[in-house]
């Protein structure tokens, strides 16, 4: 078994991560200023249950938590090489009903924290699966309970007690929320900050990924990495570094977008990725990979991936790349699942 060396391992309870982290936020109460600007920054759904976060109420404390998610963009492009995994924390909150793993990393002379939810196999597991949530609101948290009215949890389903499972938490989604209490941050006050100072909220939460797979493929014999829309994009752009066994990809890639891309400040955006990692360079490497992938659309879905179930184009443009396997099904934007399971019961 592949093992990792260059971490330590701690049970530390929510509390002290949670005093961790308002150590950083400045000490002080709202003024007029603040409440003027603040009561249009939160405005998103906050899910129900603990926070791992302190709720904020000035634009410094704003401020200091940008700042804790700051990543210069170019430091994403070698990020899995270069990330140092620091520490690795079993947690729980909500009385002890919810599991995770919080990981702390040093990359590009930062220190980062990463967070997944845990669903572990009973007597331990020899493979792991990183899932990677889409873009819509707290989806983390919905594969975790496995909400049937969620489109993320057929690879959960999927996955099953074949590998241990780690939900990837999103920064400002979850438990994870930038929030003040009630609503937590929506985007206008995040992700242009970050590009305005040469950074990518994209770029940092999926280097955090990168940070769970270094880990993960250190720990565990095999790896897989899986994601649906935006978490299937995300999903390439991790693999494309870590080279994990596995790949499951529903609905999260397209040659179309090199021409067309359908795409809202809640996606990817990594200023640069496009040139880094054109389509032509990403069949390349997918080419030399040991990976062995599964892409799925499904027969539903509009748009882009509607394209895709008609007339194959990403299909076509992969058959060189014979580690490469696709699946239409008849639901939409979803997971495959019982498509997926037959797959990893062949391939992980």
């Amino acid at each position: 078994m592949k093992r990792l060396t260059t971490f330590r391992c701690a049970c530390f309870s929510v509390v002290i991560a949670i005093a961790s982290f308002a150590q950083l936020l400045p000490a002080g109460e709202p003024s007029a200023n603040d409440h003027e600007l603040i009561q249009h920054a939160f405005t998103d759904p906050l899910i129900s249950g603990e926070q791992i976060h302190p709720p904020i109420a000035t634009i410094d404390e704003l401020y200091a938590a940008n700042q804790l998610m700051y990543l210069p963009v170019e430091a994403f492009f070698d990020a899995y090489e270069n990330i140092e995994i620091v520490a690795a924390e079993p947690m729980t909150i909500d009385d002890g009903q919810t599991t995770l793993l919080k990981l702390t990393y040093h990359l590009a002379d930062r220190t980062f924290d990463a967070y997944a939810y845990t669903k572990l196999v009973s007597g331990g597991s020899t493979k792991a699966a990183l899932l990677i949530p889409g873009s819509a609101f707290n989806l983390a948290s919905g594969m975790y309970e496995e909400n049937p009215k969620s489109n993320q949890v057929g690879i959960v389903k999927a996955v099953g007690d074949r590998a241990d499972r780690y939900i990837f938490i999103k920064p400002n989604e979850d438990c994870l929320a930038i929030h003040n209490g009630e609503k937590k941050l929506n985007t206008n006050f995040f992700v242009n900050w970050h590009l305005e100072n040469g950074g990518s909220y994209s770029a940092h939460y999926i280097a955090s990924t990168l940070a769970f797979s270094k880990y993960l493929n250190n720990k565990y014999d095999k790896l897989l990495v899986a994601g649906l829309s935006q978490g299937g994009g995300a999903a390439i752009l991790n693999i494309l570094q870590s080279r994990p066994d596995v790949a499951v990809i529903a609905s999260g890639f397209s040659i179309i977008n090199q021409k067309a891309l359908w795409s809202g400040h809640n996606q990817i955006i990594i200023p640069g990725v496009g040139k880094h990692w054109s389509y032509e360079t990403i069949r390349d490497e997918i080419q030399k990979m040991p990976t062995q992938f599964l892409f799925s659309y499904g027969e539903q879905e509009v748009g882009t991936y509607r394209i895709e179930v008609t007339d194959h184009l990403t299909q076509k443009f992969l058959a060189p790349c014979k580690n490469v396997a696709f699946h239409v099904h008849s639901g939409g934007h979803e997971y495959a699942t019982e498509a997926s399971r037959k797959f990893l019961e062949v391939e992980f």
